[in-house]
């Protein structure tokens, strides 16, 4: 009444807003290529100070329908004792939202931001969902110097005789060159009992700050898809060849879309997701036979051991890692990748026009690049140990033991001779010798490709195998036949039981034989 104001304090919160901002995310487009962002998202970042966590802000990332909603407010930072007023605060808060407006990028490890490279940790990122889409969403990745680098490289070349742990740490390193070269291979570790997987796997934890997951990790598809999700630093998993065949469906689905990239959206509230780390393959057995084109490869055994990691390795100083990748030039890492790989088709010993020998050349060319670009950070002799001629050493022998296992046709023809053998193929086919032109003759499998696809999409015991299979049809089947060396002729007649069978093709036993496939040919007397 006298015109004097007065105001009366209250409690509001149990915490104090420190800022609201709002934020635009870039798309997934831009993050992967470096092209021009068409489609960026915009959400708010909140920063508040709870008494939990004494002078440190939590930050949390919410999106414009969560931003009134009390109870999101709650389960995120504390009770609010008048709810009125609390959303009057954020209300004005978010009238100045636009005063700490930036542009971020959901990525951690090397990414493009805003048309160039940029080095990223977890706490550069606003995830809506951290624990949800990201593995890495708080890694601070680790400092040192050029010295510690020398002597990690040093220490990983002395532990396994050939380079064999050398060739994991360098891939390991190289893992974020995937947005430069737009693809990255995965990595095959298999090792004998004994031979000092489980020590190798721990002292490369360390050393890289990377994750290993258990195959109890990797049984639902959100903890899997989490894995690999925003981040080009590898996650490494470990014995998950003991896992159901469903879920070991999903992982080898996982990884073939992994080997570039791949974006989707789960869940009611379509949570973004963009799958693209390289994975660490461990175990005792790994299975990855139609991965062979997509992975690089290395094997640990007893003979190899060396002198073991020491405790007090430092870690490898990652971050300035990543800001020297991020100075080079794109054409200048392409133009290598481009050599290296002239390197390895001359060191190859795969024929020529051989597709997927040529793709596992690609993936080991990406190494090499790896460690030239990690002689030139430490300052090391890319001649240093040999790992030049370890690791082409390597690509020959993988190119070499995959040969018959490489084509999925091949992996057809292993099933039906299966159940030839087994009397469970119904439909009709004969063996009989063909005769050449210069007067030898050879066993032969006559066989009609649509009937063996539709014997695999029909049995019921092998619905598995065929959901694996990468070709459904029987077209696609009969044109990798026909351009691998195992047909002798095709549109045969020939009389089955009484009738008379057109459109066979002749397949070669000797042929399959090469590719370790075997028949036991049923010929009547």
């Amino acid at each position: 009444d006298d015109g004097k104001r007065s105001e009366t304090l209250g409690d509001l919160c149990s915490f104090r807003v420190a800022s609201l901002s709002r934020l635009r995310i870039q798309s997934h487009l831009a993050t992967i290529s470096g092209a021009a962002d068409h489609q960026p998202e915009t959400v708010f970042g909140i920063s508040a100070q709870l008494a939990r966590h004494g002078t440190v802000l939590h930050r949390e990332v919410a999106t414009d329908d969560k931003l009134y909603n009390l109870e999101w407010w709650k389960g995120r930072f504390g009770a609010i004792w008048k709810p009125a007023q609390f959303q009057r605060l954020v209300n004005l808060m978010e009238r100045a939202a636009d005063l700490g407006a930036r542009d971020v990028v959901n990525f951690v490890g090397l990414s493009w931001k805003a048309g160039a490279l940029a080095a990223q940790e977890g706490q550069d990122c606003y995830f809506v969902e951290p624990q949800k889409q990201c593995l890495y969403y708080n890694l601070t990745f680790p400092r040192g110097t050029q010295q510690q680098a020398r002597t990690v490289i040093q220490a990983y070349q002395d532990t396994f005789r050939d380079n064999a742990a050398a060739i994991v740490l360098v891939w390991g390193l190289g893992t974020h060159l995937k947005n430069l070269l737009g693809f990255y291979p995965h990595f095959q570790m298999q090792a004998e009992k004994g031979s000092g997987k489980s020590k190798l796997l721990e002292s490369l934890q360390t050393t890289l700050a990377f994750q290993v997951l258990s195959g109890q990790m990797l049984k639902t598809d959100h903890r899997r898809r989490a894995s690999v999700s925003f981040t080009s630093q590898p996650v490494g998993w470990d014995e998950f060849s003991k896992l159901p065949k469903t879920v070991l469906s999903d992982i080898d689905a996982l990884l073939q879309s992994t080997y570039r990239f791949e974006f989707t959206r789960v869940g009611a509230s379509l949570t973004p997701y963009l799958m693209c780390a390289p994975v660490l393959l461990a175990g005792e057995e790994v299975d990855a036979q139609s991965l062979q084109s997509k992975l690089c490869r290395s094997s640990l055994s007893k003979e190899r051991q060396g002198t073991i990691i020491p405790h007090d390795l430092p870690v490898f100083p990652l971050w300035p890692w990543l800001q020297f990748l991020a100075d080079i030039e794109p054409a200048r890492l392409r133009d290598l990748h481009r050599h290296y790989l002239g390197v390895c088709e001359r060191h190859s010993r795969a024929p020529a026009g051989d597709a997927t020998a040529r793709r596992m050349m690609e993936n080991y060319a990406a190494l090499l690049c790896s460690w030239a670009l990690l002689c030139e950070f430490a300052d090391l002799d890319p001649q240093q140990g040999g790992f030049i001629e370890d690791l082409l050493a390597e690509m020959n022998s993988h190119i070499v033991d995959t040969d018959g296992s490489r084509l999925p046709w091949v992996w057809i023809m292993e099933i039906l001779l299966s159940e030839l053998e087994a009397r469970r193929y119904d439909y009709p086919h004969c063996w009989d010798r063909v005769k050449h032109a210069d007067g030898h003759t050879e066993m032969a499998l006559f066989i009609r490709p649509n009937h063996v696809m539709d014997h695999l999409s029909t049995a019921p015991h092998l619905r598995a195998k065929f959901d694996a299979l990468p070709i459904k049809t029987g077209r696609i089947f009969k044109n990798q036949l026909l351009q691998s060396p195992v047909v002798l002729a095709d549109g045969v007649e020939k009389t089955i039981h009484g009738r008379r069978q057109g459109h066979l093709t002749a397949i070669s036993l000797s042929q399959l034989e090469k590719l370790g496939l075997y028949a036991a040919p049923d010929v009547q007397p």
